[in-house]
């Protein structure tokens, strides 16, 4: 994860599977205690399990009630696809397609 001046970005890595939960939960959590914006990068994210897009959908709402940005830079096709079958594209702010 890479702090910038105005927001955190947080690059996501390939795979993010469940055996990862726990321990994003555990950064989420954090970055919402922040209180900063977020970005996720996640130009290199070719799969996540339906617990991960899940755990971020949470983040989104809960940041967005704390009046936190949350934006996705270069979501690939395979997470939009992902979001869009289990119908979380809004609950995770990718509703408006991929930004770059």
């Amino acid at each position: 994860m890479t702090i910038a001046t105005e927001q955190t970005v947080v690059e996501l890595d390939e795979h993010l599977d469940i055996s990862r939960v726990r321990q994003l939960h555990a950064e989420l959590a954090a970055l919402l205690a922040a209180g900063r914006p977020v970005r996720f990068s996640a130009a290199r994210l070719l799969r996540a399990d339906t617990a991960v897009l899940q755990l971020f959908a949470a983040f989104v709402r809960q940041a967005q009630a704390h009046g936190l940005a949350i934006n996705w830079d270069s979501p690939t096709e395979a997470l939009l696809r992902s979001a869009r079958l289990l119908g979380l594209s809004e609950a995770m702010a990718l509703s408006s397609g991929p930004a770059h």
